[in-house]
């Protein structure tokens, strides 16, 4: 690792209490996608580590690399009934709750999306007009997400689903499941996330309530 980032990491844990544990995400991610054998998008949750075997839809696999890193951080998010793991909704929820004076938390809300670093965790909830089966989606981001205009971010991501971002690893009718694409982000003036482009910012943006986490110690 950088000795500047491992400066970058000590200076933000020295200000803010904490020691962000971002970069443990990201390399716990990035080595499942690197040694992954089998991977699908599925509401059947299916993981098997030693078989390379990852059957999961974008909360289960956040959810499962959040607990190999941190068991007491997955245990503050809330499990839905008649569920196994937290849903998108529940780490978005999670997020804009957090208070900042509660020194037991695990998560840390980063409002700002230039404050966002690879292995920081972006959430978005769906209303419940769209009558949707999921509640939204959960991202693990990959790169430092970059500023290609005054309001609009471009940010590479890890996770896992059925559709494909722009510059997408998986393969249009033969793979979904766990992968790496880019979207994009809009911001307003005070730089927090408000709307989003899945694959390209030449179709509509996608406007939802978003929120963006970080595990820490």
């Amino acid at each position: 690792m950088p000795k500047i980032f491992i400066g970058v990491l000590f200076f933000i844990q020295a200000i803010f209490g904490y020691e962000s544990m971002s970069p443990k995400v990201l390399r716990e991610a990035d080595n499942i996608f690197s040694t992954m054998k089998i991977s699908a998008y599925s509401h059947h949750e299916n993981i098997d580590r030693k078989e390379g075997i990852y059957i999961a839809d974008c909360s289960a696999f956040v959810a499962y690399v959040v607990g190999r890193i941190s068991p007491k951080t997955l245990s503050q998010l809330p499990i839905d009934r008649h569920h196994r793991h937290p849903r998108a909704k529940n780490f978005y929820d999670t997020f804009v709750n957090l208070k900042k004076s509660n020194t037991q938390n695990a998560w840390v809300h980063i409002k700002k999306m230039a404050k966002v670093e690879p292995g920081d965790i972006i959430a978005w909830k769906y209303g419940l007009s769209l009558k949707r089966r999921n509640t939204g989606h959960v991202v693990i981001v990959y790169k430092k997400p970059i500023l290609e205009k005054d309001n609009l971010y471009r940010v590479v991501v890890l996770d896992s689903s059925r559709g494909r971002h722009a510059n997408d690893t998986r393969i249009k009718g033969v793979r979904d499941g766990v992968g790496i694409g880019t979207m994009w982000f809009r911001v307003d003036k005070l730089d927090r996330p408000i709307g989003l482009y899945w694959s390209s910012i030449k179709k509509k943006e996608s406007k939802y309530p978003i929120a963006i986490g970080r595990v820490v110690n």
